[in-house]
């Protein structure tokens, strides 16, 4: 999907800051590694004691300094929420940002 979009959508229509294609682990959603791999692709530094909730405020942080983000999420086998992860649409009540 990353490389179709990419090699389909001209880039004058489009334009994404950062791309991000996150494999989510499974059979349980772990959203540390999740966390982990959408850090990484930030070029973020994460500490391996740092809690789920610092972790993520860093990526909201960080997403924050984008003109614009896409979060591809492949595998998903079970509703992962944003909030955690630290990628909120803010723009979408609390209530349903559960993908």
């Amino acid at each position: 999907m990353n490389n179709e979009l990419l090699k389909n959508v001209p880039s004058s229509k489009i334009y994404f800051g950062v791309v991000i294609w996150v494999t989510v682990p499974k059979p349980l959603i772990d959203i540390r590694k999740i966390q982990e791999q959408i850090a990484s692709r930030l070029s973020l530094m994460v500490d391996n004691e740092a809690s789920l909730e610092i972790i993520a405020g860093k990526i909201y942080q960080r997403r924050e300094e984008e003109k614009s983000f896409l979060l591809i999420l492949d595998d998903v086998w079970e509703s992962v929420d944003l909030d955690d992860v630290g990628v909120p649409d803010l723009e979408v009540p609390q209530e349903a940002r559960l993908l």
